[in-house]
């Protein structure tokens, strides 16, 4: 399963795990536990509703550097981007 971004956001919001846990009408440790562990999508989805947030983004994205990833438009046409080469080889068909 994916890092959740559950304590990243609430720091964002300036809230705590103990006030997310009284929304959520449970105790600390199993908001704790729950996160940490195997949380349902119906929990989930409530966190997210509190947290203001699609539940999309209680998921960590994974970071990777110098990773290019895109579509770009062209002449009508859309390409799909996922390497430097990629750039590449649309900038060689753009100049000819």
């Amino acid at each position: 399963m994916e890092k959740l971004r559950i304590k990243e956001i609430l720091k964002l919001r300036g809230m705590t795990m103990i006030e997310l846990a009284e929304k959520l009408n449970i105790n600390r440790v199993n908001l704790s536990n729950s996160i940490n562990g195997n949380p349902t999508l119906k929990s989930l989805l409530k966190i997210a509703e509190i947290l203001e947030v699609d539940i999309s983004e209680l998921f960590a994205k994974p970071v990777a550097e110098n990773v290019v990833t895109g579509y770009l438009e062209y002449n009508g046409e859309i390409y799909k981007i996922e390497s430097i080469l990629d750039i590449e080889k649309l900038i060689e068909k753009m100049e000819k």
